[in-house]
Order: structure tokens, then C-alpha cells, then sequence
């Protein structure tokens, strides 16, 4: 879904966090590119099968479950040449299944913005996979669309499955989205 406010919070805080970025979600890669261009020195990760999820038939006009091949060219064209930028084309379930701790660990991450499949098993499954990515370190996890029942339900569970991890939440409206400021263990 489209995210501009969560994208200009993160151009005006990023700079706050030593470690790299990982993007669930990329949509057509305007953002990240943004991003990317203006930390020169970080490293952008996205994970994205380009899969329309239903949430957003309205805009990319495909039907769930089909290619999003348009949005995959924009984004493939908007990351181009873009050393700093990688892109794990595949669903966040087979990313979180594939990487080990170890290779996660070497990337680096330290902030995790969750846009990707907007079902509530998936946001669920995004979540942890940030969880994880994260692993020991401190970090901050951005969950975008919480307009949707599926995603706010997701967050939810998030929130509480996590909640000794958890330092800090701010909520933000209009798009909505949260920051989840997570400790260190």
C-alpha cells in the first residue's frame, strides 16, 4: 500500500540507527529507492514475491493471488543500478524459512518496516520474521495499514506475544501505522 508518511518519518530517523534496513513489502520500489539514495552508506534489503494479496486489487488492479507484474517492473526499474539496494524475490514464508540466524545476523538489520501481505497469517508470520531478523540486537519494527482489521489483529498478537521485548510504541494516523521500539537481550 502506498506509505508516504511512514517513508518520510523513517528519511528524518534512520539516520539514528547504525545497522542496515529490511523492507517487507516493497511495492514498486519508490520508497526504498528513496531511502537508499538518501543513506548512501546503509544497505536496503526488500522481501517481495509481487504477489497481489487482495488488499490492493484497487490500485494494482490485479485479483488476489496473481503476478503483480506492472508494480514488479516499476520496482525492478526503481532499485536499478542501486548498489546499496538488494531484493529477496520471494514470499516473506520462504525468506524466514530459508536465511539461518547466522546469515540474517550478517546483514546487519536494525530496522524492519512490515508492509508486505496484508492477511492476518501473514502479518502474524512478518512479524516474527522481523523477530528474528532483529534476533539479540535492539531495533525498530514499523508495521504500516493498520486501517485493516487483518493487520491490526496481527499487530495484536505482535504486541503481545513480544511485550517483554517491546521498550516503546507510538501509533501514527492517517495512513496508520506503529513503531515498535524493541530492546536488546
Amino acid at each position: 500500500m502506498l506509505a508516504h508518511q511512514t517513508y518520510s518519518w523513517l528519511l528524518q530517523n534512520l539516520n539514528n540507527f547504525k545497522g542496515n534496513y529490511l523492507e517487507i513489502g516493497m511495492w514498486d520500489g519508490d520508497g526504498i529507492r528513496s531511502l537508499a539514495d538518501s543513506f548512501t552508506s546503509k544497505m536496503f534489503y526488500a522481501v517481495d514475491p509481487f504477489i497481489e494479496d487482495g488488499c490492493t486489487s484497487h490500485i494494482s488492479n490485479v485479483t488476489k493471488s496473481n503476478p503483480l507484474s506492472e508494480i514488479r517492473n516499476k520496482a525492478l526499474n526503481n532499485i536499478k543500478n542501486r548498489k546499496n539496494v538488494f531484493l529477496f524475490e520471494e514470499t516473506s514464508s520462504s525468506f524466514s524459512n530459508r536465511m539461518q540466524s547466522e546469515e540474517l545476523s550478517s546483514l546487519n538489520i536494525e530496522v524492519v518496516f512490515v508492509d508486505g501481505d496484508h492477511s492476518y497469517d501473514a502479518v502474524v508470520l512478518d512479524s516474527h520474521l522481523a523477530m528474528k531478523i532483529l534476533g539479540n540486537k535492539s531495533g525498530i519494527i514499523l508495521f504500516d495499514d493498520l486501517q485493516v482489521p487483518d493487520v491490526q489483529a496481527g499487530v495484536a498478537v505482535f504486541e503481545n506475544q513480544y511485550k517483554d521485548r517491546i521498550a516503546k510504541k507510538t501509533s501514527r494516523t492517517a495512513p496508520y501505522f506503529d513503531i515498535f521500539e524493541i530492546n536488546g537481550i
